[in-house]
């Protein structure tokens, strides 16, 4: 008799950046949802930000691109140590498609 897998604690829900979008602006905002007891850390391959999300689990933050790809990793940490990564890939471009 197998103990069923327990539920994880957390959630990560990111709105912002879609991906594989192509942006011709340097600043683009990385928002989303998480577990509103859970810290946000936002990579880049340039920076790293910590963001508290709201009472209701909101975050949003600003990152800058550099040109071309950009991955960004998105990590919600639990308290009790649980953690979720989602990444998206973006493209700063500023020629016409």
């Amino acid at each position: 008799n197998s103990s069923p897998t327990p539920k994880p604690n957390i959630y990560l829900t990111i709105i912002e950046p879609k991906d594989e979008k192509v942006y011709d602006k340097k600043v683009i905002e990385v928002s989303g949802k998480t577990t509103k007891d859970a810290l946000i850390v936002i990579l880049t391959e340039d920076n790293e930000d910590v963001v508290s999300p709201t009472e209701l689990g909101d975050f949003s933050t600003t990152i800058t691109l550099k040109n071309g790809e950009n991955l960004i990793q998105i990590t919600a940490i639990a308290p009790n140590g649980e953690s979720l990564t989602v990444d998206r890939t973006v493209t700063y471009s500023t020629e016409n498609f």
